[in-house]
């Protein structure tokens, strides 16, 4: 594989894992400010980033605000598993420290919620890819209003 396919790759990686954490927002009714993305072929490989930034939990003993947002930090490692990443272990480390941070007060355990994230993943998964080509399309960067759109578009 070439440099620009692995480039290629790596940007269709990261918008499908970033759309993954922004569409299970949009879904489970939390807010959702933007999700932008990056790839860029470096001398040592591709260097990828991206974030889909929206709300965190007001208050940490309600736990059903928090297993809403634990959902959504393993939504993006799951819809890359789902694109069939080579690598989706690689993305995960601060999705899976912010999930660290709630299971605490959350009432379901990591398992449940990854499970719970597969399924959302699965449910939504003609969504993601819709959110995802756009988010190339449009250079990396969506508004949380944007996603919203498209979410509420394909959904209806």
């Amino acid at each position: 594989m070439s440099s620009q396919d692995d480039l290629e790759w790596e940007w269709q990686v990261v918008s499908v894992h970033e759309t993954g954490h922004a569409v299970a927002l949009v879904v489970l009714g939390l807010a959702l400010r933007e999700v932008r993305i990056s790839a860029r072929s470096t001398w040592t490989g591709v260097d990828s980033s991206g974030a889909a930034t929206g709300s965190w939990p007001d208050d940490l003993d309600d736990t059903e605000d928090v297993d809403l947002h634990l959902v959504t930090c393993l939504a993006g490692p799951a819809a890359e598993m789902a694109f069939g990443s080579r690598d989706a272990a690689a993305h995960a480390s601060g999705d899976i420290a912010n999930a660290e941070q709630l299971l605490p007060y959350a009432s379901l355990g990591l398992e449940e919620a990854e499970q719970e994230a597969h399924r959302l993943v699965y449910e939504n998964w003609d969504v993601i890819v819709e959110v995802a080509e756009a988010l190339r399309e449009a250079d990396g960067y969506l508004s949380g209003a944007e996603v919203e759109g498209i979410v509420l578009g394909v959904a209806a």
